[in-house]
């Protein structure tokens, strides 16, 4: 999955499915500075550099994960 997210820190979270595809889990890292920086780059590094044996549904920026807002019914 692509995201268009970018991080002014080069921070970024990774959402994996968990064993069995049984949930999801995040892991926050950071960007080296010889990496392109976005959420696609973010994502090859993290599985060729981090965790070969993830499976990561994308990554987006740690600000965008940090801006989570309340849903009011």
């Amino acid at each position: 999955m692509s995201f268009k997210s970018v991080s002014p820190t080069r921070t970024y979270v990774a959402m994996c499915f968990g064993a069995n595809f049984v949930g999801i889990y995040f892991k926050k890292f950071v960007l080296p500075k010889d990496i392109a920086n976005d959420a696609d780059h973010a994502s090859w590094y993290f599985l060729n550099t981090l965790d070969f044996q993830a499976c990561v549904v994308g990554c987006i920026s740690f600000e965008d994960y940090s801006n989570i807002s309340d849903v009011e019914l």
